[in-house]
């Protein structure tokens, strides 16, 4: 069987397309492609993070699944690839990227005898950055403008996956869908649509929010907080602000004053 495993990286996408997956996961299984339940959160889930969190070096602390032996889910996933009418099998969890050479050795060994086709998306490291500072702003944190350029942080992680597999990258862009859905054997136009995850704000946008972030709210207001931070798209779109000193300022305080009480 061949086996593509969608390894990630973050902030590329990944959380679009597993979502897509699990929304067509009947319409992918008429046509022989499995996006297995097994592996996701409580059954529920759309991405297989309990089976990449099995084998990282610790289980991440952030993770509202509970621990599970390596050896009990990937057995778990064997026994569902030895019953499986499939001719193709989709893991996806970005996590998979970060797991150190002994466990991605572990995969090898546990799906040897079928084709495993690793698939990571490639970002460049300027805009992977942004992306993951934008991340973090919009969850309250307060980010420092970087000092120094950016690092290729996901080259010698997937130098490790080379190692022991050959990796098909793909470059990050508008079209990343559709571009790793051609390298799994879809084609996006069969599949139902659904809407992008995790939109990205424009530059003004996250300047503010930042200075939000730095703000010393009560905590029991922080959800309110947050609440409005998902409205400042729409804000900068119906003031057409191009950069931070364009949005008007008194239309904007008046917003903070009716949501949060400082």
């Amino acid at each position: 069987m061949k086996i593509y495993l969608h390894i990630g990286d973050a902030r590329t996408g990944s959380s679009t397309l597993q979502a897509v997956m699990t929304r067509n996961r009947a319409r992918l299984q008429e046509r022989g492609i499995d996006y297995p339940v097994l592996g996701t959160r409580e059954g529920k889930g759309v991405a297989h993070h309990m089976l990449s969190f099995s084998l990282l070096p610790v289980w991440p602390a952030h993770s509202p699944i509970p621990p599970v032996p390596p050896e009990d889910i990937w057995t778990a996933l064997v026994d569902h690839l030895n019953t499986s009418t499939a001719h193709s099998l989709v893991l996806s969890s970005e996590a998979f990227l970060n797991l150190p050479e002994a466990s991605i050795a572990f995969i090898k060994d546990a799906l040897r005898g079928h084709d495993v086709i690793p698939i990571c998306v490639r970002r460049e490291p300027e805009d992977w950055r942004r992306s993951w500072m934008a991340h973090r702003i919009r969850h309250g944190e307060v980010v420092p403008p970087p000092q120094t350029p950016a690092r290729d942080l996901a080259a010698p992680k997937i130098d490790r996956w080379r190692a022991q597999f050959d990796v098909v990258t793909v470059p990050y862009s508008d079209a990343v869908l559709r571009d790793v859905l051609e390298v799994i054997g879809v084609d996006l136009a069969m599949l139902e649509p659904i809407s992008r995850r995790n939109e990205s704000c424009s530059d003004a946008v996250l300047q503010l929010l930042n200075q939000l972030n730095a703000i010393d709210l009560n905590e029991a207001n922080r959800p309110n907080f947050l609440a409005l931070a998902n409205t400042l798209p729409r804000l900068q779109e119906a003031m057409n602000a191009t950069s931070l000193d364009d949005i008007d300022r008194v239309s904007f305080n008046a917003m903070v004053i009716e949501h949060v009480s400082l």
